[in-house]
Order: structure tokens, then C-alpha cells, then sequence
């Protein structure tokens, strides 16, 4: 009877992460924030020793830039020496972030760390108990971009029990991230390939059950986009089964949080419900994006006028001394827009000419001196196009406030 094989699958863990645009941290938080990538490794390598793991597939983007400081490969050379102790392989594949041809360090790896040097693909077969049991097939980016389907590449080795593909790229029309390597279901569930270990898109998701392709997201979070838990999957795999279990590894989640707030009719009433819900949260470091719903006129005012900003800074400043935070980033209100802007543009030349400038924003131009500046650029992360339409309704409904008042209702 063929021996059935246990590892761990990871990708994305983007080790010395820079987390742009979350300086804003008190300096304690943030720090704990940019060491989060390595407690993650650090959680990855215990579970790997306590689960007693035949090998670990790290599918590319290990290191978060094509430069890898030195302080990022001694950490990983050090998580890889304790694997080593205890004699657990590990595959690594390189993606578009530490693609082969930036690396500018040659560090000597321990024995235990096998790596797919070329941007071909190629196989490595893992032994067990003398046996030639699994063929391992990968390919490291040579270059920042790889739009060739690499599929075809991937050819099973005869007279091993298992084949595993490890694939750093997106399913074409993915529109989730970069569109690099780009893969049809198809061209991966006809191949002779029982499991395929995907990298790439930070999102967890099992694309297929017979053969398992799974995507198991990034380790550790970097910014709202990326909520929830970050981890790895431990997959056991046998001649009849594929057993898929997720394990969490983040050392730091965010999260969205909605808050309904209707019955509270002042701040303090605030107070006490945020104070409430933080309290009944799971005990994690947790960053926190804030939405109000149920919001009533008073609180809006509050809220235009800094004075809801105050009440998140006193809850903040009560968490920030306690081992497991939970540290609100940022707060937003959603409620029904109450302006017939139409009726605005049609009444008020003033008021039309404001608001079709919000209409007309040149992004790029308005941007340029922020997002091309020679130092504040590394701090700041592209916006997508709903983060700009969100901006643009925000800064619109202040606007509107100050201008019409508490109501913002020009019929009232």
C-alpha cells in the first residue's frame, strides 16, 4: 500500500513587508505590524514541527521586493535551519515580487531548502523512507512578468506515486491581482497532477476537489483589502483522498466592523456601544475599519465636526497598552444621501460648478506631487477605482455639509 504524504502549502508570505500607508500606528502598534510577516514564518515553521510534516511548498513571493534586505533572508535561513533540525524539505518557488534575476545576495541555504532555480519547469522528487515517492514540479519568475501559460510545461513523472504542481499565477480574466502565468481550470484538471499548489492571489479558495487546486491566500495581511484569517493549508494526501485543512498563521488580522448605532442619540451613548462590542470581540491584534450604520442627524454633525474621531481616539488609547489590541484605523458613517443634486446643479450656478468638479477630477494630475514625491511615495499604495469614487463621495458629502447644514437637504 502506497504511503500517504502530509505537507504544508503556503505562498505569499512577503516577508519585510513595508505595510504603506499604515504609519499612521502608534510606533509600538506599527512595529509589532511590520515584524508581523516573520511571526507569521515563525508560526509556519511550529506548526510544520508540531503537525510532523513530510516537506513545506512555499509557491512564490516569499520576499515582499525583488531587493531582499539581509535582515528578510537571515530570517527565513534561520526558520529554515530549525526545519532542518528535525529534517522537513522545503520547495521554494520565486514569484513577481522576488523573481531570480533581482536577487543580489547569495546566501548559502541549509540542505533542507530545495529551489527551482529556473523559469522553466522543472521536478525535484522527495523521497520517504528511501522511496522516490512524489514529483514536485516548479518554476521560479525569471523576470518581474510572466505571461506565458505554463501549463503545457507540466509533465508527470512515471513511477512515483504522487505529482505535485506549484504555479505562481492567476486564472486568465483574473482581475484580482497582476494577470501573470495565466492558467485556464481546464489546463490544470486534465493533467496527470494530483495536487496543484497555487500562489499568487492572497484570497484563499479551492478552485477544484478532484484534482485539489487551491489558492491558500497570504500568511499575513497587509492592508483592508486583504481581512480575515491568513494562513496556510496542511493537506494529507493519499491514492484515495485529498484532505484539505486551513491553519491560521497572521499575527495581526484586519478586519471590518459595522456597528449599528440608531439607538445611541449622543457621543457617550457611542462610547459605551463601541466599548461593548470591542469587549465581546475574539482577544486578537486586530486593526479595525469602522463603519457606523444607523447614523441620526446628531451623530452625522458629530461626526463633520472631528468629535466621533475623539471618541475612537479614547477607545484606541485604552487598547494600545493591552497584549492582544484591537486598534480602530479608520471610521466611516453610511447613510441614504439626502441631496437631489440635480436640483442643486439646476437652481445654484454655484453649486453647479462645485459639483461638476467632482465630476471632472483629473486624478492623475491632482495626484502627482503626493504619489510622485520622492519620499512619500514609498509610503503610499495605488488607489483602486473604488477607493477614488469613495473619496470622491466623501469629500463631496463634507462639502455638502458645511454648506447646507445639518440636514444636508436644500428643501428643508
Amino acid at each position: 500500500m502506497t504511503e500517504k504524504i502530509k505537507f504544508i502549502h503556503c505562498a505569499d508570505l512577503h516577508l519585510d513587508s513595508p505595510f504603506k500607508g499604515m504609519s499612521t500606528l502608534p510606533d509600538s502598534l506599527y512595529q509589532e505590524l511590520k515584524n508581523s510577516t516573520f511571526a507569521a514564518l515563525d508560526n509556519l515553521v511550529n506548526l510544520a514541527i508540531k503537525e510532523q510534516v513530510d516537506f513545506v511548498l512555499i509557491v512564490g513571493d516569499l520576499f515582499d521586493q525583488s531587493v531582499k534586505s539581509v535582515y528578510a533572508e537571515m530570517q527565513f535561513i534561520i526558520a529554515c535551519q530549525k526545519l532542518n533540525k528535525v529534517n522537513i524539505p522545503i520547495y521554494l518557488s520565486y514569484g513577481n515580487h522576488d523573481y531570480l534575476e533581482a536577487r543580489q545576495h547569495t546566501f548559502t541555504y541549509p540542505e533542507n531548502v530545495h529551489i527551482f532555480e529556473s523559469d522553466q519547469v522543472e521536478v525535484k522528487v522527495f523521497s520517504k523512507n528511501g522511496h522516490p515517492l512524489v514529483g514536485i514540479h516548479g518554476f521560479s519568475y525569471s523576470e518581474r512578468a510572466v505571461l506565458d501559460n505554463k501549463t503545457t510545461e507540466f509533465q508527470p513523472v512515471e513511477g512515483l506515486a504522487y505529482q505535485i504542481g506549484m504555479l505562481h499565477g492567476s486564472i486568465q480574466q483574473s482581475t484580482e491581482h497582476d494577470y501573470y502565468a495565466p492558467f485556464q481550470l481546464s489546463d490544470l484538471q486534465t493533467k496527470n497532477i494530483d495536487y496543484w499548489a497555487l500562489g499568487h492571489i492572497h484570497k484563499r479558495a479551492i478552485l477544484s476537489r478532484n484534482p485539489a487546486i487551491v489558492y491558500p491566500g497570504n500568511t499575513q495581511s497587509r492592508s483592508i483589502k486583504e481581512s480575515g484569517e491568513k494562513g496556510c493549508y496542511l493537506v494529507e494526501l493519499n491514492q484515495m483522498e485529498t484532505k484539505l485543512t486551513f491553519k491560521a498563521l497572521h499575527a495581526i488580522q484586519f478586519d471590518r466592523l459595522s456597528v449599528n448605532v440608531s439607538d445611541c442619540q449622543q457621543v457617550d451613548q457611542l462610547y459605551d456601544l463601541l466599548y461593548q462590542r470591542l469587549s465581546s470581540l475574539k482577544k486578537q491584534k486586530s486593526i479595525i475599519f469602522l463603519t457606523l450604520t444607523g447614523v441620526n442627524q446628531t451623530l452625522v454633525s458629530h461626526y463633520y465636526q472631528g468629535e466621533i474621531d475623539e471618541i475612537i481616539m479614547l477607545l484606541n488609547e485604552q487598547q494600545q497598552d493591552q497584549e492582544n489590541w484591537q486598534w480602530i484605523q479608520a471610521v466611516e458613517i453610511e447613510r441614504e444621501r439626502q441631496v437631489n443634486e440635480a436640483r442643486l446643479k439646476e437652481n445654484d450656478p454655484f453649486m453647479n460648478q462645485l459639483l461638476t468638479d467632482f465630476e471632472d477630477i483629473n486624478w492623475g494630475q491632482l495626484s502627482k506631487d503626493l504619489w510622485q514625491h520622492r519620499q512619500a511615495k514609498r509610503f503610499l499604495v495605488e488607489l483602486s477605482e473604488e477607493e477614488k469614487i469613495k473619496l470622491v463621495n466623501d469629500a463631496k458629502d463634507l462639502a455638502l455639509y458645511h454648506l447646507l447644514g445639518m440636514n444636508n437637504d436644500e428643501n428643508k
